[in-house]
């Protein structure tokens, strides 16, 4: 575990340039490395299992990218109106994060089972909370 997570920092120093991290492909191949690691699937499962994770990741990027450029447009506008659109889009946004992954949680199930469903979930968290706490130890205090 040691080994993966000096790869982990590796890999992330590398991709400090990357304003989101997400995105970065070196990022992505670790978190499928510990995904991998987490399921432990069979080849057939595996088979059928990792083009619709890759269909479920591409929709959130795409999301989540509609969700930074909404923040860069949006400027502390005083204007009630502009305040409001910022509100609906980020709402609509939000909605349709919650909806996606509701609606893939049901297609792992039927892929993976719950258990390994459940399992998923909890690895994805794992893997976002381990990069944190490598952003956070590099940083000066």
């Amino acid at each position: 575990m040691k080994h993966f997570k000096l790869h982990i920092l590796f890999l992330l120093l590398l991709c400090v340039s990357y304003s989101y991290f997400a995105q970065s492909p070196k990022i992505d191949k670790a978190r499928i490395q510990f995904i991998t690691e987490k399921l432990n699937l069979e080849p057939a499962v595996a088979q059928k299992f990792w083009p619709v994770y890759n269909e479920y990741v591409d929709k959130l990027k795409s999301i989540r990218h509609e969700r930074r450029k909404l923040f860069k447009e949006y400027n502390y506008s005083n204007n009630p109106a502009e305040a409001e659109q910022f509100l609906k889009k980020y709402s609509q946004l939000e909605t349709a994060e919650e909806q996606l992954k509701l609606e893939y949680i049901q297609k792992f199930k039927q892929i993976i089972g719950t258990v390994k469903t459940a399992h998923l979930i909890r690895a994805e968290e794992e893997f976002r909370l381990e990069l944190v706490k490598l952003l956070k130890s590099d940083k000066p205090d």
